[in-house]
């Protein structure tokens, strides 16, 4: 989960940013760029969790 907290790290990073810029185009970018931080944490955990069922499914420790 270290990588999904780095996500999340950068998001809280470009929230940041958000809140120190004057210009409306500047923390507008700021924003966008937050959401595909977590849009891309979003999908990391997704990944994740498909991972970490297909490795118990083989190891014979859950069901599919």
């Amino acid at each position: 989960m270290i990588l999904l907290d780095a996500y999340q790290q950068r998001v809280s990073d470009c929230l940041q940013s958000v809140e120190r810029s004057r210009d409306v185009e500047e923390r507008t970018a700021w924003r966008e760029l937050a959401l595909c931080w977590l849009r891309l944490s979003d999908h990391a955990e997704q990944f994740r969790r498909k991972a970490t069922h297909s490795e118990g499914i083989r190891a014979g420790l859950t069901t599919g």
